[in-house]
């Protein structure tokens, strides 16, 4: 299995590699297994396996869900003669797109949403891919540990158009960390491999216990507990074998609480990011976040959550997104053309560039754009996949219950909430079993 490496170079668009069907569809095999194509700058060839058949062009797909997709729709009108329909949820997503599957008016493509995996596809609500898409296609080569995680009873029912590394970081104020707490940058620590949970801890401290500086709370924001555990290489959930398990049962989990008990924690941001700067060491934020908070003019730094003390390296919490075909789609081979569309697309300078373009706007520095690229791009840092809310929305509230805890028993609190948590990944285990 390769390893998920950071996507830094543009992946030339080759309509032949795009078509990846499927031996179950409806075209006929063909007997060429081979498409002469260049592909990536070392111009290496995408070879089709020989059950797969190129789709038919012009096929008009739908498209059910509330993403923009303007870039991949026209990619694959562009490389296929296809269009898409986009509808739009006029109510709850998740409860129309059942529905619809249920109806027998199945859409071609929907969305990737939060309890997707593997609380959905233990339900059987999406067609499995892996005949229809060619892992070792150019435009998956950086993508093949995150195609494997969402693998479900040894099918492939999501191939992730983006993987986002740290899609929240740290940002703190330089002048308040620096000065108030007479502490070494955070942002220099990281460079120097020394920006550790210690480190953290102890410069957090420091500026709490500063006379001159009013930051009372330790961190606020988004997605802390799960943060601080990615960073010990533990994911919240994971399959351990055949079998789904949880992250809270573990050591890890415990050491995040012990690091956090202490202090005054905020899970979200009450009022503006600015305000809340103003009280807090960090922010747990993201992009928008930190574009709040150079509109106010404020001199900030950002880093990826420290690294935990027992590990040897940067781990580093990862969000996947992108598309899948739910059950009874009637034109799976022309979806996983456009999942395929959309890879290559997003894969691109172009559109990368267009991201940071879009950013900027926001009120971003092109220094910032610059330095979260490296962040993201180091190849230091190992990323860790993690879906918070992995089941139904009963589950999903023990499950935040523990991500958000305050209170001074943490085995009291895994007594109370994990008793549901484990019986759904039961549930999802008799399904695999």
């Amino acid at each position: 299995m390769k390893k998920i490496k950071k996507i830094l170079s543009s992946v030339l668009v080759c309509a032949a590699a795009l078509f990846c069907g499927c031996s179950g569809g409806t075209a006929e095999s063909s007997d060429s297994s081979s498409y002469d194509v260049s592909t990536t700058e070392s111009g290496a060839a995408f070879t089709v396996p020989p059950e797969v058949s190129e789709p038919a062009g012009g096929t008009a797909i739908t498209y059910f869900g509330t993403k923009d997709i303007s870039a991949f729709v026209a990619e694959y009108e562009k490389t296929t003669g296809g269009s898409v329909i986009i509808e739009r949820p006029k109510g709850d997503y998740l409860t129309e797109l059942q529905e619809k599957i249920a109806s027998d008016a199945s859409p071609d493509l929907c969305d990737k949403v939060e309890n997707t995996y593997p609380y959905l596809m233990s339900n059987n609500l999406y067609e499995d891919l892996t005949n229809y898409i060619d892992i070792s296609a150019p435009q998956w080569e950086d993508m093949t540990d995150a195609v494997e995680h969402y693998s479900f009873k040894g099918e492939r029912f999501f191939y992730p158009t983006t993987l986002k590394i740290m899609p929240q970081f740290l940002i703190y104020v330089k002048g308040t960390y620096i000065q108030g707490g007479n502490l070494p940058d955070p942002e220099k620590l990281w460079i120097n491999g020394e920006w550790t949970w210690d480190s953290f801890q102890s410069g957090a401290q420091g500026v709490i216990e500063s006379p001159s500086v009013p930051a009372g709370t330790l961190i606020a924001g988004e997605d802390i507990f799960s943060n601080f555990l990615a960073s010990t290489g533990t994911a919240l959930f994971s399959q351990v074998g055949s079998r789904f398990a949880d992250g809270f049962s573990s050591d890890a989990s415990a050491d995040v609480n012990a690091l956090l008990s202490g202090y005054e924690i905020e899970y979200t941001i009450s009022g503006n990011a600015a305000d809340a700067m103003g009280e807090t060491v960090f922010i747990s934020g993201d992009e928008s976040t930190l574009a709040e908070l150079r509109k106010a003019n404020l001199a900030v730094g950002a880093v990826p959550y420290p690294r935990g003390n027992d590990t040897d390296k940067y781990y580093c919490k990862a969000s996947a997104d992108g598309f899948l075909v739910p059950k009874g789609a009637k034109n799976i081979q022309s979806a996983a053309s456009f999942i395929n569309c959309s890879r290559i697309v997003c894969n691109s300078e172009e559109y990368r560039e267009k991201e940071n373009t879009a950013l900027i706007k926001s009120g971003l520095l092109r220094s910032d754009t610059e330095w979260l690229e490296r962040l993201r791009g180091n190849s230091e840092i190992t990323p860790v996949i993690v879906d918070e809310n992995c089941f139904d929305s009963e589950v999903n509230v023990s499950v935040q219950r523990l991500l958000t805890y305050r209170g001074d028993s943490w085995k009291d609190a895994l007594s109370e909430n994990l008793p549901k948590i484990d019986g759904a990944l039961e549930t999802i285990n008799a399904v695999i079993e």
